[in-house]
């Protein structure tokens, strides 16, 4: 109850424009908490993914990427956009099980966004192992282990801003 009135009195006292980044930045923590969550559960469940990311109320976008120098199409990227650009996933089809899953937000420094990403894993995966300051590993019994790297991307990405933090989710190999 007196969190709440503090909290209440710190927006009162806070110009608009802060609160608008702190109402961003939270939307962006929630949704990076549950994006990643939705990626590590279609990669251990190897189902059909776009539903689950729909069902979660996150919207479907697909994107041609065109042709390279050599005519060669590069496909489409699946992305499932969350509200106010906070945060989306790409998945590499929505309509069979996740090979890869990739979380983004240009909202969050890398900090926060593997704070956000670390407490999901331990959440969920309590066996995780951390193998570095940005990378997991979490082992699935006769599987292949599931890794998970943050990282962010800078000027040689073709599809991101730089800036924009990233998990990535992919099995070895």
């Amino acid at each position: 109850m007196i969190r709440a009135a503090l909290i209440s009195i710190v927006l009162l006292a806070t110009p608009a424009s802060a609160q608008q980044t702190i109402t961003m930045k939270a939307a962006a923590m929630g949704n990076v908490s549950l994006l990643s969550r939705i990626c590590m559960s279609v990669m251990f469940r190897q189902a059909q993914n776009g539903a689950a990311f729909v069902n979660a109320g996150y919207t479907y976008r697909s994107v041609d990427r065109g042709v390279n120098q050599y005519g060669i199409h590069r496909g489409v990227g699946h992305y499932f956009d969350a509200p106010a650009d906070t945060a989306h996933a790409q998945v590499d089809d929505p309509n069979r099980p996740a090979g890869i899953c990739s979380v983004y937000t240009k909202v969050l420094n890398e900090g926060e966004f593997t704070s956000v990403v670390a407490s999901a894993i331990q959440q969920f995966y309590p066996t995780a192992q951390r193998r570095g300051p940005n990378q997991w590993s979490i082992s699935q019994s006769g599987g292949l282990p599931l890794i998970l790297s943050i990282s962010t991307i800078g000027n040689n990405h073709k599809y991101e801003a730089p800036g924009t933090v990233q998990l990535s989710m992919s099995y070895p190999g």
